[in-house]
């Protein structure tokens, strides 16, 4: 009786692996899956520099002036940002940066001022070719 029990479970886990793999050669030889979805431009929070999707971001102004935020809280700061400077006499917009230090916070994880503006640091691979 063990025996015949024995040789049930083992001609069943031989059907299944054999069935499993007659599926994925049939799956292999069937239509291409579709492709993936294309890239979503993203928008740069002004205030910590989280990117964000456009269509998702809270948003600030109009037009070119247009701004996307990734919390309440970047709005926020943003707005004050904009109230301190009107009440100053218009002077040109701060940068997040100075926003950051007068709000006592450390620019943590930006990279260097390279880095931000868009220009790329050679690694210490790429430094000894």
């Amino acid at each position: 009786m063990l025996r015949w029990l024995i040789g049930l479970v083992l001609v069943f886990f031989i059907f299944r692996a054999i069935s499993r793999l007659l599926h994925g050669i049939a799956e292999g030889m069937g239509p291409s899956r579709p492709e993936p979805p294309a890239a979503v431009p993203l928008a740069r929070d002004p205030v910590c520099g989280t990117f964000v999707v456009p269509s998702r971001a809270l948003t600030a102004g109009r037009g070119a002036d247009l701004r996307f935020f990734c919390s309440d809280k970047c709005l926020r700061a943003y707005e004050m940002t904009l109230a301190r400077q009107a009440s100053a006499g218009g002077k040109p917009p701060q940068a997040a940066a100075t926003l950051r230090q007068a709000q006592g916070r450390p620019e943590q994880g930006r990279g260097t001022s390279a880095q931000r503006d868009g220009e790329r640091q050679r690694g210490p691979i790429e430094q000894s070719e």
